[in-house]
């Protein structure tokens, strides 16, 4: 007879441990730590543009806008040379102001930059994919970018506004609201109380689902919704709304020869000037843009009109001996305008700051609806259009540095949560280093204001870290796994926005 083994002890076995304080503590330090700062600037130095020469430096310009909006919302919440030029109004002769320099703090120059940088990644992949493998192919790849837009947009901006709703409810900016009512009455006028003060529980969920709602009507033509201290929201739904007509664009024109498709772009685009559409617009210039670059550089075998195409890329690009002198000083030219217009100060409409006078009266639409934003989409689309066209651009150094391109994996998460960062401890800290030492001297004023900045620059990447690695990756797996329900198979057509 087999001996059978007796059953186990359990009573006599050895429990493992329950994890202590400490292991609990470094499993915190693990998330917390920038582990994304880390790899960026540990790893081996790779040229970019040899992977990926189309989109490499786009990953850095934009990284560098997210920081540029981080200072448009620190420096207004200290002085107006955000909002108005040199010159301007009486007193405003501060240095930041003049153009080009004033490019640092232009927080709205950066969502054109955004919009326009936007349609080029979310259309040149479309455009490759309809010269390599025919309209069906990129039909198959838009239909997934499609679906994933909604949760790359929508998903991280709702976990935000959560996040933004239990910290008011937990008291995070408690340090707030008595400086802004004591020192700068301005922009707690311009800031709904209700959004940084405790509220009661059903208050706070109602102020909650009243801003989620707001985020998420893309269609409204006007009254954009702005949720109260979390300003940078606005643009969201906007987003959303520009991308879809883009793709709507896309699936119109998918069997079109891509000269056609290119001037149905640009004809669309001349049409939202007249309608005041200018996030459709940075959109659709966007992707003329990857359309023209597509075909300068003759990657159409499929097209009857290749050899045309590459007939007239030639001449183009090959100009008689007489004018080539004249090509780089005209681009440089080139650069200097939409920098310029880039420059245009937001409030130039109601007082035009000296040397934009004409623009603010002749290259802006007389509708009621972000209307400073058109001459800095000009001249973002300007800038675009002169880098893509570009071999060896002076500011490809600069987008292609570990520093931008590091910001460039946070970026997204950098422009949504940088507000958390500063109406909790980045804005209340220079005023309470004024009221121990003073501010009317310049050096007092300088030490608070730089010592809040040098703060919340810190915590602020820190805090875009993290969201990337934990909330944002997480969003991005959800969408995936609503992918593969929703779609038969899974292929690598997938988003690359």
């Amino acid at each position: 007879m087999i001996e059978q083994s007796a059953p186990p002890q359990y009573w006599l076995m050895e429990r493992s441990p329950s994890p202590g304080l400490w292991t609990w503590a470094r499993l915190m330090l693990s998330t917390l730590f920038p582990k994304l700062l880390v790899e960026s600037f540990s790893k081996p130095r790779v040229d970019r543009r040899r992977l990926n020469p189309d989109t490499s430096w786009m990953d850095g310009a934009r990284g560098i806008a997210a920081l540029i909006v981080l200072n448009f919302h620190y420096t207004e919440a200290f002085s107006g040379v955000a909002w108005w030029g040199f010159g301007a109004k009486k007193g405003l002769t501060s240095f930041v102001s003049l153009p080009f320099i004033r490019l640092v703090i232009e927080g709205q120059a950066s969502v054109c930059l955004f919009y326009t940088i936007a349609g080029f990644v979310n259309s040149i992949a479309f455009f490759h994919l309809a010269s390599q493998s025919g309209p069906e192919g990129a039909l198959r790849r838009l239909s997934k970018s499609a679906f994933r837009r909604w949760f790359r947009l929508y998903l991280p901006t709702y976990a935000v506004l959560v996040s933004h709703s239990a910290f008011a409810y937990l008291h995070g900016y408690r340090l707030q609201i008595p400086l802004l009512v004591n020192y700068n009455p301005w922009i707690f006028k311009n800031l709904n109380p209700t959004s940084l003060q405790h509220l009661p529980l059903l208050k706070q969920l109602a102020q909650l689902l009243k801003d989620i709602i707001g985020v998420s009507s893309a269609w409204k033509d006007t009254d954009l919704y702005v949720c109260r201290g979390i300003g940078q929201l606005w643009t969201i739904p906007m987003e959303y709304h520009a991308s879809v007509v883009l793709y709507f664009l896309l699936t119109l024109s998918a069997f079109c020869r891509p000269m056609a498709r290119l001037c149905i772009l640009m004809t669309f685009a001349i049409i939202c000037m007249f309608y005041e559409k200018v996030t459709v617009m940075s959109y659709v210039l966007g992707a003329a843009i990857a359309q023209y670059s597509l075909i300068s550089t003759n990657e159409y075998p499929l097209v009857k009109e290749k050899q045309s195409l590459a007939n007239t890329h030639a001449r183009l690009s090959h100009p008689p001996k007489r004018f080539e002198v004249l090509k780089r000083p005209v681009r440089l030219l080139a650069y200097a305008v939409a920098l310029y217009l880039m420059s245009t100060p937001y409030k130039n409409v109601e007082a035009p700051a000296p040397g934009y006078v004409w623009i603010g009266k002749h290259l802006t639409p007389y509708g009621r609806t972000q209307r400073a934003l058109w001459p800095k989409e000009y001249g973002a689309a300007l800038l675009v259009f002169l880098l893509v066209t570009s071999k060896r651009s002076i500011l490809f150094p600069l987008f292609h540095s570990r520093i931008a391109q590091y910001l460039g994996r946070i970026m997204f998460a950098l422009y949504l949560t940088h507000y958390l960062v500063l109406y909790s401890v980045g804005i209340p800290l220079p005023y309470y280093i004024w009221r121990s030492l003073g501010h009317k001297t310049m050096l007092n004023w300088s030490l608070g204001f730089w010592s809040g900045y040098a703060v919340s620059l810190v915590l602020a990447v820190l805090l875009a870290d993290f969201w990337t690695r934990v909330v944002e990756s997480r969003c991005l797996k959800v969408a995936d796994w609503v992918e593969r329900i929703c779609f038969e198979s899974k292929s690598d057509c997938t988003s690359i926005d």
